[in-house]
């Protein structure tokens, strides 16, 4: 028994360090996926900001492209000028309001054929030509003036025009879902009631719009992710109790046995020397009585 004594606390120092290790690494991997979430749900509202923004873009650059081709607010025409040798375009407000400037007329350097009088094809790609012009000053934060009334349309649409919410939530979802993050969340709501909260950013164009996002039952969610590897963690605890029972019982019968075969042999000796000394004794007697 004393032999089997080491041998029992040896492995049973070698289960504690094996579970204590699954543990470890659970621990980590846990902590990990926290980490790698929080980083994917900040840079997604990044995204969801820029995507949103680069709607709301394209919706003023849609507004825009209609007021070009409405005929009843501007005039477009155009006109060959031999002097620089280019096509003048001429966009020219049908009903201005106030005294600003009404017209403005300017060449586009990717049209080079001589234009005379306006066609629809020329006015498509003069039309096409504008929009990117206001594309462009909108990436850079600014917004053209081509006429009084048209820079006033424009800027208002762009500057005050609020983004829905309902966009700014589906921009986000889809950024969430990009990263294989399916959790629920709320924008702007109070922060004690959360798991988490993202860092703010700003969803404004002219003023501040700062939004965030908070998600509730984190903890859950992140033990849902990693079942697989906490299954598989679980699955190697139980193989690792079952060797350590199994051998600890193998052991314990390897000793009963011994136990059990010294007994025997014990007995057997036993049984064969008595038998044995009572015919020593008896010789011995035999030797010493005198015969007549």
């Amino acid at each position: 028994m004393k032999k089997i004594i080491p041998v029992f606390m040896l492995m049973v120092l070698c289960v504690i360090g094996i579970i204590a290790f699954q543990l470890y690494y659970s621990y980590i991997n846990f902590n990990e996926a926290e980490r790698v979430f929080k980083k994917d749900v900040n840079e997604a509202l990044t995204e969801a900001r820029d995507s949103t923004i680069a709607i709301h873009n394209r919706n003023v650059e849609k507004q825009f492209r209609g007021w070009m081709n409405d005929e009843n607010y501007v005039e477009i025409s155009s006109r060959w000028d031999s002097l620089q040798k280019v096509s003048v375009f001429r966009i020219k407000e049908i009903s201005p309001k106030g005294n600003g400037q009404i017209d403005i007329s300017l060449s586009v350097e990717k049209i080079s054929n001589r234009i005379d009088t306006i066609t629809p094809e020329a006015k498509r790609l003069f039309i096409d030509h504008m929009v990117e012009t206001v594309h462009d000053g909108f990436l850079r934060g600014t917004v053209w003036f081509f006429t009084q009334g048209i820079g006033e349309r424009l800027s208002k649409a762009y500057y005050e025009v609020p983004i829905p919410r309902n966009v700014i939530n589906e921009q986000y979802r889809i950024a969430l879902k990009r990263r294989g993050v399916t959790l629920p969340f709320r924008l702007n709501k109070n922060s004690s009631d959360y798991d988490y909260i993202t860092s703010k950013v700003n969803f404004g164009i002219k003023y501040e719009q700062w939004m965030r996002a908070g998600f509730v039952g984190l903890n859950t969610y992140l033990l849902g992710e990693l079942k697989w590897v906490l299954l598989g963690t679980l699955l190697l605890l139980l193989i690792t109790l079952a060797c350590f029972c199994y051998t600890i019982k193998t052991l314990l019968n390897q000793q009963k046995l011994n136990i059990m075969k010294d007994d025997f042999i014990n007995n057997m000796t036993h049984e064969i020397h008595t038998p044995l000394s009572s015919i020593l004794v008896t010789a011995d007697a035999l030797k010493r009585f005198s015969h007549d």
